[in-house]
């Protein structure tokens, strides 16, 4: 086969893309539910589902409770007897695309060494793509949502943790080990507080729910009359800019995340010229109490932010609060370029193309 073709990038199967008609299904696998839905080659979602995750679960039980959300989705197709071209996954952690192993998940301690592409090949008849969460919530923006126009852009995740993703000159960049994009484990205070990778300061204790809910936790303890138990509290509490007694800490929290954010977003820039970044995940409804503050301080330290006019902005494909449409999108836009190489005979593993761990 030409190697020329061989070597397509994603960018180049758009217009394969918009001329197939077809549907598959897409599944998001995050720390706090399981999200799946009917996907079509137009990004139009259809008979969407979800369910809880349980982090400490045993990758058997959690496998299982995947495959029940697939097939009634299976069973209940956009059109009588319909069958999707392939099933995507997002999974969170690291993964090799060349064998579809999951080696570890920063949201389930207990899943080590998995053989992702195995397991889920006995689970389903259809042809099942697997890669990274953010990976694939990248080819989702980029396929459908507002990166369709950039060639260049950091696709950023903010849920429980952090999770990025690089498009460079028209396709995914994966790196040497296929680890590219861990933004979230980015230093932003050399002297902060320890996380389990080893590092310390980074961006994820200040910008996660997991790093916002601890900061809600200790202004608790020093405010007991503060009515807020939840991130989504803090923000409602951050909006009604009320004369509380912690509003000055409340909105100090969310600064906090916004700088944390700029810092990151403006090395990311100054060392990779790109065009946009979108930023995804559950702490978007909160964009208008810390995007601000990460465009400012991305400008305010980022020369070439200010030259190119970086573009910083939230997903488009986000239109429902209680599902976030993302994930599934993107999940489903790997099963349907996996689906493109193997028609046109392409080799595909598990997921696309990219490095292996193990090599």
């Amino acid at each position: 086969m030409d190697e020329s073709r061989q070597k397509r990038k994603v960018s180049e199967w758009v217009e394969d893309l918009k001329r197939m008609n077809s549907w598959v299904i897409g599944v998001d696998l995050g720390g706090q539910s399981i999200r799946a839905a009917w996907v079509s080659s137009e990004g139009e979602m259809f008979g969407a589902l979800k369910t809880q995750t349980k982090a400490e679960a045993e990758s058997s039980e959690a496998f299982g409770r995947i495959h029940s959300l697939v097939q009634e989705l299976l069973d209940q197709p956009p059109e009588l007897g319909m069958k999707p071209l392939g099933i995507g996954f997002g999974i969170p952690g690291l993964i090799d695309l060349g064998s579809g192993r999951l080696w570890e998940s920063p949201h389930f301690p207990a899943w080590k060494n998995l053989n992702l592409t195995e397991i889920l090949k006995a689970k389903f008849s259809e042809p099942v793509f697997v890669d990274n969460d953010a990976n694939v919530a990248a080819l989702g923006e980029k396929l459908f949502g507002s990166c369709h126009p950039f060639e260049n852009f950091l696709y950023c995740t903010l849920g429980t943790g952090i999770g990025g993703a690089l498009f460079l000159n028209g396709d995914l960049y994966r790196g040497s080990s296929g680890l590219a994009g861990e933004i979230g484990h980015t230093t932003v205070d050399p002297l902060g507080p320890s996380e389990v990778t080893g590092n310390s300061g980074s961006v994820e204790l200040y910008a996660s729910a997991s790093g916002l809910n601890r900061a809600l936790a200790e202004l608790r303890t020093t405010d007991p009359s503060l009515n807020a138990f939840s991130i989504r509290d803090l923000y409602q509490k951050y909006k009604k800019n009320q004369s509380l007694q912690s509003q000055q800490s409340i909105k100090k929290i969310f600064d906090r995340m916004g700088e944390a954010l700029g810092i990151v977003f403006a090395n990311t820039v100054n060392l990779l010229d790109l065009e946009a970044i979108c930023v995804a995940g559950g702490l978007t409804h909160a964009w208008e109490a810390f995007g601000p503050t990460a465009l400012r301080v991305m400008r305010e330290r980022s020369f070439v932010a200010r030259l190119n006019r970086v573009k910083l902005f939230c997903t488009s494909l986000n239109r429902n609060e209680s599902f976030i449409e993302a994930g599934v999108i993107g999940a489903a836009s790997l099963a349907f370029l996996g689906s493109l190489r193997r028609a046109q005979g392409f080799q595909v593993d598990s997921g696309l193309q990219g490095p292996s761990l193990s090599s």
